[in-house]
């Protein structure tokens, strides 16, 4: 099995080396993980200081010469796959792109936190419904945007507010009343053969669901989608894996039969009866 979205330190809100990382990996049985630390665009003062272009391009150069080292020193033990999260690309298009003509990638999800001049939906306080819905409305366009663009591997988290809004705030959103605009955005993923992730972080926080849920899943299996990525969406080793097991079992509910693994922007199809290793079955 693969967790492809893990945070080391080199995340602003990462807490564990990539060795540490690795070791626990091997400790849980994993086949591989993809080291996607953050590179987030942003425009809030809150973040600014932390987010400059400079400081970014930082951050991607240290997270990926720690990749480096640690495809040598785990080299016929583990699959450590070179990886980023995008987030916000378009807020800072030619950054983006510098990057990914930068680094010779593996894998890329691509993330919406926040929208245009506004705190991530994790600083936000939700009182009500229509105030969810009118920031979910514009969410969905943003990312409708960054499928458009395109240059990713996965979609990372697409329900990512909910996790805040229905989660913590507990405000009841009607997502059905955005089906159009969801389904726009998993077409064009099928279309242009890009995965969605299914991002398991939600099972063990408030919302207790994963990002998306499961009928949005089933409707990318509809819609033509053939590729889904697994992902704990870890910032310490203590969350590696967590609900792969339960996020596979869904895949499989919604009608796939494998799971994908990119490796320098290639899909490979995995079917489940090939998995290895049982140790993340359990955790």
């Amino acid at each position: 099995m693969y967790d492809l979205h893990v945070h080391s330190q080199y995340s602003f809100d990462g807490h564990d080396s990539i060795a540490d990382i690795c070791d626990r990996a091997l400790e849980l049985g994993l086949s591989g993980i993809a080291v996607t630390d953050h590179v987030d665009q942003v425009a809030t003062p809150r973040l600014l200081p932390e987010f400059t272009p400079k400081k970014l391009a930082l951050t991607a150069k240290k997270s990926s010469a720690a990749v480096t080292e640690a495809k040598r020193v785990y080299a016929g033990q583990l699959n450590v796959l070179r990886g980023v999260e995008l987030g916000q690309a378009l807020h800072n298009q030619a950054l983006s792109e510098f990057l990914l003509s930068t680094y010779d990638y593996d894998f890329v999800l691509g993330s919406i936190h926040n929208l245009r001049a506004t705190e991530d939906f994790y600083f936000m306080k939700y009182n009500s419904a229509e105030q969810a819905h009118k920031l979910l409305h514009e969410y969905f366009d943003e990312l409708y945007a960054l499928v458009e663009w395109g240059q990713f591997d996965s979609l990372a988290h697409l329900t990512y507010p909910l996790r805040y809004m229905v989660g913590r705030d507990k405000i009841n959103v009607a997502l059905s009343l955005f089906s159009a605009q969801t389904d726009a955005i998993l077409s064009l993923l099928a279309k242009r053969g890009k995965a969605l992730e299914i991002n398991c972080s939600g099972l063990r926080q408030e919302i207790g669901d994963t990002l998306p849920g499961e009928d949005v899943v089933r409707r990318f299996r509809d819609l033509g989608g053939e590729h889904i990525t697994l992902g704990s969406d870890a910032h310490r080793t203590s969350d590696l894996a967590f609900g792969l097991a339960q996020g596979m079992e869904l895949a499989n509910r919604c009608g796939f039969s494998s799971l994908t693994v990119f490796r320098q922007h290639v899909p490979y199809k995995v079917p489940f009866g090939e998995w290895t290793g049982e140790a993340w079955q359990t955790h």
